[in-house]
């Protein structure tokens, strides 16, 4: 097994699934430093190391282990289920829980659906409920990264497959940064659907603040009417408030995208992160 993480700490994360002795470590550092021990963690570019490996493992095929794939399966269904469970209870609540928006979302996207997600909670959810079914499947910035990363780069996305779905998730701080690029999307005819997490705060940041200090600054502000704003540049928009109209109003801006770009905005509860 690889992994290929920020720093070397990453090996924590992965032994927990791996054990150590078939852990490789590929770092992003510059140069290695005492966290990288022995021979199994090391500094590479990753392109450079996976294309050697490639070519290292030539034409070999791992024999196939119908009870390990098996097993995965049967984990992966487990863990599917254990965060609908966690969702049940918040099935009808206002505002509407994130985790009810993720449901919506894969219900409704096809399997070669693109979405771009921005940092903060949207980020977070997204991360755990996205289904993973072709390469852009979900596509992020990072964590600690650039805010307001999805809309531009679902505008790119869509330009470059204008056949497939394109979804541009972001919170509404993060929204706010880049709403100037919806017109911009209605003028070059880039159909993407913008869903925006709308809960009148900079959530994560929010989340983090009350967790550490007790107290929050800087982080609440009113946001505006999203699906107005949307109206007013060209594109659909699509205001969303109780959870039942959830999936309706996501299938509605996919179809509105046939035809110019839609927003769905969702006003949504600040909801603790789901555990898996």
């Amino acid at each position: 097994m690889i992994g290929i993480g920020l720093r070397a700490g990453a090996a924590e994360l992965t032994e927990l699934r791996a054990k150590a002795r078939n852990l490789i470590l590929i770092g992003f550092d510059d140069v290695a430093e005492a966290r990288y021990r022995g021979d199994d963690e090391r500094v590479a570019d990753p392109k450079l190391f996976l294309t050697a490996l490639l070519e290292r493992l030539g034409d070999y095929q791992r024999e196939w282990n119908e009870p390990l794939v098996m097993q995965m399966a049967e984990g992966k269904a487990a863990i599917r289920r254990r965060l609908a469970d966690q969702n049940e209870p918040h099935r009808n609540e206002t505002p509407i829980h994130p985790g009810v928006l993720m449901d919506a979302m894969n219900a409704v996207l096809d399997d070669e659906a693109v979405v771009a997600s921005d940092v903060g909670n949207c980020q977070q959810w997204a991360r755990t409920f996205r289904r993973i079914t072709n390469p852009e499947s979900f596509m992020q910035s990072g964590v600690w990264n650039a805010m307001s990363y999805a809309l531009p780069t679902a505008i790119v996305a869509k330009m470059e497959f204008p056949q497939r779905q394109v979804v541009a998730l972001a919170g509404d701080g993060a929204f706010l940064m880049t709403s100037g690029d919806v017109p911009t999307a209605v003028e070059y005819g880039a159909n993407v659907l913008m869903v925006v997490l709308n809960d009148g705060a900079f959530g994560q940041t929010l989340m983090q603040q009350t967790s550490i200090y007790g107290h929050t600054y800087g982080t609440s502000f009113r946001s505006p009417n999203f699906a107005e704003l949307a109206k007013a540049c060209g594109a659909e928009g699509i205001r969303v408030t109780e959870p039942g109209d959830v999936e309706e109003a996501l299938r509605q801006g996919l179809a509105a995208t046939k035809t110019r770009p839609a927003l769905v905005d969702v006003v949504v509860s600040d909801s603790p992160y789901p555990k898996i």
